[in-house]
């Protein structure tokens, strides 16, 4: 845009140059004659292939006036000729001069009867082995948790696993065992889950034994058999309390003579 007003403004001082020369010495006051002064610093071969202007105190002298130009360098166009058997598209280059520097293709989709390999179209083999011998397919990955991501299936390669998936259970924390050992046996016991199998965490509490050896928390017991007078009298099971206060159950027997 600079270069642009500055060519404006050249021409409008020659054509005041050109409205002073009916003046007579108006010239030498209004205009130098100084090409450099008056923006003329280019020679013929700088201005190739764009506009120009000849300064008219020294013809050797230029301006060229440069139009504004957008870069495009075809970023994704890879051929420098079109490609045979195929649908293309195409794409000139320029530089910031707007200089064409050539233009390139690249394959929209291959024509029936083949198929793109690379930046060519290849011609269908009537077999299939012949079309994929000697490619080399992705190996998959074996996955213990499933697979996580797939490699892109194409004409003579299979879609095969690329990533796994973690483990489910790596970032789960599972209750620890009570570190107590339990000689009453366990309390309580964790919830078993996919993760985490099932712990004890806490104690069964002891007995209540006093002094004396006796255990108040009275679960009955079953007593020696009486064999006092067995075989002629008769037997029967009664309740009985033991010196500890807890009831329990024997069988008890008499002889005929206590009847």
């Amino acid at each position: 845009m600079e270069e642009y007003l500055e060519s404006k403004k050249i021409l409008a001082m020659l054509w005041g140059f050109s409205l002073t020369l009916s003046s007579g010495t108006a010239l030498a006051t209004c205009v130098s004659g100084d090409c450099t002064s008056l923006g003329y610093t280019k020679s013929a071969s700088d201005c190739s292939g764009v506009d120009y202007i000849r300064c008219p105190f020294d013809v050797s002298k230029y301006y060229c006036v440069k139009p504004t130009c957008t870069v495009n360098t075809c970023e994704g166009y890879p051929l420098t000729t079109p490609p045979q058997n195929a649908k293309y598209s195409s794409c000139t280059k320029r530089d910031s001069n707007c200089a064409e520097q050539g233009t390139v293709y690249k394959i929209d989709a291959c024509d029936d009867g083949y198929v793109q390999s690379g930046n060519v179209c290849e011609s269908v083999s009537s077999s299939p082995e012949d079309l994929c011998a000697g490619t080399i397919c992705s190996a998959g990955v074996s996955c213990q948790y499933g697979c996580a991501e797939y490699t892109t299936g194409t004409s003579c390669c299979a879609s095969v696993c690329k990533t796994c998936k973690p483990n489910p259970c790596d970032d789960v924390i599972c209750p620890v065992a009570t570190q107590d050992t339990c000689t009453n046996g366990c309390a309580s016991y964790s919830e078993a889950t996919a993760c985490c199998p099932s712990v004890c965490t806490s104690c069964a509490s002891s007995p209540d034994v006093d002094d004396s050896g006796c255990d108040h928390s009275c679960i009955p017991t079953n007593r020696v058999r009486d064999d006092y007078c067995q075989g002629t009298g008769y037997c029967d099971t009664v309740r009985e309390i033991d010196n500890c206060g807890c009831e329990y159950r024997r069988l008890r027997c008499w002889c005929d003579s206590e009847r």
